[in-house]
Formats: C-alpha cells, structure tokens, sequence
C-alpha cells in the first residue's frame, strides 16, 4: 500500500512538474505585436502587462495589453505628461509574419522571421488638444 502511494505521489509531483515547465515555456513565447497606427512594436514578456513605448520625439503611448493577442486600453501621452490619445485595440484575426534580410560578416545571407500580431482599432478614440480638452472622437466598429 506504501507503494502504492509513493508511486501516484510521484506521478502527481511530475505532473505537476511537466505543467509548471510549460506554463513558463508559454510565457516567453509571446509574440510581438505591431500597433499601425503609431508604428510601434511592442515585445511582451507576459500577459496581462503594462508597457511604455515612444512614439515619437514628443509622445509616449502607454499600453495595457490584455491578451497576447493584442486586446488592449491605450494611452498616449505628450511630453508635458497630458494625455493626448485615449483608445482601445480588439484581438488581431491572425498571426501575421515579416521577413527581414539581415547580412553577416561574411556576405552570407540570413533571413530572420518577426511573427506578430497586428490589432484592430476598436471602440472610440479621443483626442485631446494641449489643456486636455477633448477636440476629435473617432469612432471604430
């Protein structure tokens, strides 16, 4: 009977192992996902998460990512810390791929590929001028 037990606990404690392994396997496989609209990639590391990115010389857009699919609440925010874009991003239909050509020391030729995800504007937008009064509502399906 102590057998018996010792090997189901040792099964369980495997399992659980194998499990805990692929969850953290899981995790570092996100993929990027590309905003088009600010043409900014982002890289997460884990979902759900909170990134900041720059957008440009004068913007910051804060996002908090949802899933690893892209659903997502944005804000972009001008360098006097006022918030200039409020919007949101629904899940991308489908992995897309880009291929980028990059050439080593030695002429050789390797072609690296970015899979990401490239998500859908959703929802209403607002734009807000610099006392942060909203001046734009564009509004997506």
């Amino acid at each position: 009977m102590k057998k018996i037990a010792l090997v189901l606990w040792f099964i369980v404690f495997i399992f659980n192992i194998k499990l805990f392994a692929q969850s953290q396997h899981i995790e570092k496989h996100v993929n990027s996902i590309l905003l088009k609209e600010f043409q900014v990639i982002i890289h997460p590391t884990k979902i759900p998460d909170t990134l900041n990115e720059r957008v440009d010389d004068n913007n910051v857009i804060q996002i908090y990512l949802q899933d690893s699919r892209g659903a997502s609440t944005f804000w972009v925010f001008g360098l006097n810390k006022k918030i200039r874009i409020k919007g949101e991003y629904t899940n991308a239909s489908h992995l897309r791929k880009r291929n980028e050509k990059i050439f080593d020391k030695d002429a050789n030729m390797i072609i690296h590929v970015e899979k990401y995800f490239q998500p859908i504007p959703a929802g209403v937008w607002l734009f807000y001028n610099d006392k942060g009064v909203i001046i734009k509502r564009k509004k997506y399906s």
